[in-house]
């Protein structure tokens, strides 16, 4: 009976030895790629509506965005990331889609 304790003991100790080791690799790998997407990202925002997916309705919402660009600029790099099909619109000329 003791040696069945025993090998009990092991067997659940490397399970729980496994368990620590992914999370913690699984936490380091989130920590990694949340400071890189923060160095790509900077302070974006981001947008959702609320919407049930299930509904297969679809979706349109307008998110606009005020900001100064100075009057020096030679040009202004807008990056947005979504769905394909989307308008951009800047001082109220559309310039991307």
């Amino acid at each position: 009976m003791n040696d069945l304790n025993r090998n009990f003991v092991r067997r659940w100790s490397r399970y729980v030895a496994i368990v620590v080791i992914s999370f913690s690799a699984w936490a380091y790998t989130f920590q990694f790629f949340e400071r890189k997407f923060g160095q790509i990202t900077g302070s974006a925002e981001w947008l959702w509506q609320k919407h049930q997916f299930s509904s297969e309705k679809p979706v349109v919402f307008f998110a606009t965005r005020e900001f100064e660009v100075p009057a020096d600029r030679q040009f202004v790099k807008i990056k947005v990331a979504g769905d394909p099909e989307y308008v951009l619109y800047f001082n109220g000329v559309e310039v991307g889609g």
